[in-house]
């Protein structure tokens, strides 16, 4: 009988042992199968972004865009959608040029490659400028040539990304959205098309960091105009500061 349970203990004990060193093994495998996991390429991306509401608005041709104060800056309202799909084949660290400013990507990411991004979308816009009323209607299109950067964990997307390089450069739309709409001044309508990029993000500095945020690069003729929604209530420091009320926003970015 003392034999039997003697036997039965060294079988619990080695038991016991076996199960440790296999909780051992998985426990310390976990993260790179995570990891591993975690960078599966391809990688198919589902995103979307939407805006509804107040926004904020400004323009320079340019050679001056990116200054402060722009050509002209003020409040807006209007709304955006683009829904998309993509197909990432390198999980890289974000680029320098796409940490801080309108992006605030950091850390590593999805990257889609020429011609792997499928998006379609619409803009539409209204705002006084000068005591005339200025209206836009745009829809979005993904071209052969477009990229993209996706970060999933954050919800962050770049649609269109466009290229560190001085805008005039050969090719530097390419790999960005495209556009065509109709903009109307007063009683005057105008024809447009061109590059767009789309965006979304968050504040990155005190008092709004953390604010989530859709933006819009649009290039028209020798312009570029910046928009943006804002998840709370938001001042622009510019010489004459800009109160942009909240708007509704929903942004995704999702792993297929």
């Amino acid at each position: 009988m003392m034999r039997q349970f003697l036997v039965r203990e060294d079988v619990m004990k080695r038991l016991s042992l076996a199960f440790l060193v296999v909780l051992s093994l998985v426990l310390a495998f976990t993260p790179l199968m995570s990891a591993y996991a975690e960078v599966q390429l391809p990688a198919y991306i589902k995103f979307k972004g939407y805006a509804l509401g107040s926004c904020a608005v400004w323009y320079g041709d340019r050679a001056t865009w990116g200054q402060i104060p722009p050509l002209w800056y003020g409040l807006a309202s209007g709304s955006i959608g683009l829904d998309g799909y993509a197909k990432a084949t390198s999980y890289d660290q974000i680029p320098p040029e796409f940490k801080g400013g309108l992006a605030n990507m950091y850390g590593k990411a999805y990257f889609a490659a020429p011609g792997d991004v499928k998006a379609l979308g619409f803009l539409t816009l209204k705002w006084l400028e000068n005591g005339e009323l200025h209206q836009l209607w745009i829809a979005m299109y993904s071209k052969p040539t477009t990229q993209g950067i996706f970060q999933p964990k954050t919800d962050k997307f770049i649609a269109g990304y466009q290229p560190p390089d001085d805008p005039g450069a050969l090719g530097w739309e390419n790999p960005m959205l495209g556009y065509r709409g109709i903009y109307k001044v007063g009683s005057n309508l105008q024809y447009l098309n061109g590059p767009i990029t789309v965006l979304a993000s968050e504040v990155e500095n005190p008092p709004s960091k953390g604010i989530e945020t859709i933006l819009i690069v649009l290039h028209f003729g020798d312009y570029i105009m910046t928009l943006a929604w804002y998840s709370e209530t938001i001042t622009f420091p510019f010489p004459n500061p800009v109160t942009i009320p909240a708007a509704r926003i929903v942004r995704d970015v999702e792993l297929l």
